[in-house]
Order: C-alpha cells, then structure tokens, then sequence
C-alpha cells in the first residue's frame, strides 16, 4: 500500500493558539491578568462554532469562524475595543 495522503491537525497541535492574546496583553496592561481566559475562551468558542457550522452545513472559512470566536470571547469578558480585536 502506497500513501499518498497525509492530513494531521495542526492548529493548537503545533501552533501556539495562545500567542495572539499573550502578545496583545504585552501592549495592552488591562489584559495582563485576563489574557490566559480570553485566549482560552477564543480557541473552546472558536472549535464549538466549527462543530455547529460541520453539522448544520453552513461552511465559512477558518478566517471567519476564528473572528467569530473572538468576538465572542471580547464580549464574555466584556471588552469593547476595536483596538483590542484588531
């Protein structure tokens, strides 16, 4: 059996799915404290939307749902800041 195909995940494997909010909280001190939960929030929001999207067929982008994640986890910790998003 030859392989010609190889698929693994990435994202959150290899990848520091923590860094864009630790690196924000290193410019922005009022997320000094809060960065860990926020980032933590985003990527559980962000996996939770594309479950809900695979089983209702409504397919975005990876773009689309990691900014909806964010958006949610911005609110829950209820930062209102384009900046922030950004």
């Amino acid at each position: 059996m030859t392989i010609s195909t190889c698929i693994f995940d990435a994202y959150g494997t290899l990848f520091d799915v923590s860094a864009a909010a630790r690196e924000a909280a290193k410019e922005d001190e009022s997320l000094a404290t809060i960065w860990p939960k926020l980032a933590a929030d985003w990527r559980a929001k962000q996996l939770q939307y594309t479950w809900l999207r695979a089983v209702s067929a409504t397919h975005v982008d990876f773009w689309q749902v990691t900014q909806d994640g964010l958006d949610w986890a911005l609110e829950a910790s209820q930062i209102d800041d384009a900046g922030t998003r950004k």
